[in-house]
């Protein structure tokens, strides 16, 4: 009977696990931080659109430092990334790309989310509707979770629960600064 289980079942119910593993984290507090890093060895070619309809392709956004950013509305460590990833925005403007993609239950959640004054009015990247992106991005275990893509393409590295700003900025001026 085990046997009959399907991939996407079981894939739900570990997506479901990890969720409830999350909200935990963000109800306590900030969900324990780790950053693994990658050689460039491994580029990632994506198309997402984001909740305005936008396309975005890693292929023309070559030459920049991009930083994908996996959440929830009801992730606390989330909400605190938020405001940060928009302060980054500002400073490095053209320099880098920020995507975040939501991982909540429905598109309807996110725009009430987004347009809560408190929030909404802050965030000044794309966000990206993805709960059907949990396939493509086999890495997300934990919310948030935030990848760092050099200018070539290559996934360099991966962050697992909150990342403070000074953190992400240390390694995005690192790829800035590669040739």
């Amino acid at each position: 009977m085990v046997s009959c289980i399907s991939k996407s079942v079981v894939t739900s119910i570990i997506l479901c696990l990890c969720t409830q593993y999350g909200e935990v984290h963000g109800q306590l507090g900030d969900a324990p931080s780790s950053r693994q890093e990658f050689p460039k060895d491994k580029v990632l070619r994506f198309e997402f659109i984001d909740i305005t309809k936008t396309k975005y392709k890693s292929k023309e956004l070559s030459g920049k430092v991009i930083v994908i950013d996996c959440w929830a509305t009801w992730c606390k460590p989330c909400q605190k990334g938020l405001p940060e990833l928009s302060e980054m925005k500002k400073k490095y403007h053209d320099k880098i790309v920020i995507l975040g993609i939501s991982f909540d239950k429905s598109l309807e959640t996110v725009k009430n989310y987004l347009q809560d004054d408190d929030v909404g009015r802050g965030i000044n990247y794309p966000i990206v509707f993805g709960p059907h992106l949990a396939k493509f991005w086999d890495d997300v275990s934990v919310l948030p979770t935030t990848f760092l893509i050099d200018k070539e393409g290559h996934m360099r590295c991966r962050y697992r629960g909150y990342t403070p700003r000074i953190q992400l900025e240390t390694d995005v001026n690192k790829l800035l600064a590669e040739n």
